[in-house]
């Protein structure tokens, strides 16, 4: 599988001092932040944004730009089923080969409601105030999410619960 790392490798001086640090994820944020102070954003960071998603599907792409649009990218590599992807946040996503989200892992963080199926969201809402969804996983036609503390619940291709 191929590796591909949104870290800008040079240090880019530009006007007033900005500089892109080493180990900064790049995000479209970043190379606007270097065009806004006064420097034309440098072709090297803007080839470091294109490269680490120029691998990833159209569907996976909308799908990052759409829940994670200020997030960094920070690993992006393809598999034999798909795609994985890191982000700055912490969060890892697995997409199917079609770019289709089948593992999403929060890292404790919430997993942005967009994301959840509705019945599984409302189910959550209703039934577990004050909880949010973690990790989430869709295999086998079930879902699988867990909450912030740490309770896993399953749920069938139609989001009822399964006992």
């Amino acid at each position: 599988s191929i590796s591909v790392f949104a870290f800008a490798l040079l240090v880019i001086s530009c006007k007033k001092d900005t500089k892109i640090e080493a180990e900064q994820a790049i995000t479209p944020e970043v190379v606007q932040d270097v065009a806004v102070d006064g420097a034309a954003a440098s072709e090297g960071v803007i080839e470091a944004v294109n490269d680490v998603t120029k691998n990833l599907s159209q569907n996976t792409n909308d799908f990052l730009r759409k829940h994670f649009a200020n997030v960094g990218i920070t690993e992006a590599k393809s598999t034999t089923d798909g795609f994985e992807v890191k982000l700055a946040s912490g969060v890892e996503i697995d997409f199917d080969v079609n770019g289709n989200p089948v593992n999403i892992d929060g890292n404790d963080q919430k997993i942005p409601d967009g994301i959840i199926p509705n019945g599984i969201l409302n189910y959550v809402n209703a039934n577990l105030p004050g909880q949010f969804i973690t990790d989430y996983e869709f295999k086998n036609n079930q879902y699988k999410i867990e909450l912030n503390n740490n309770k896993e619940f399953k749920f069938d291709s139609k989001q009822a619960l399964l006992k």
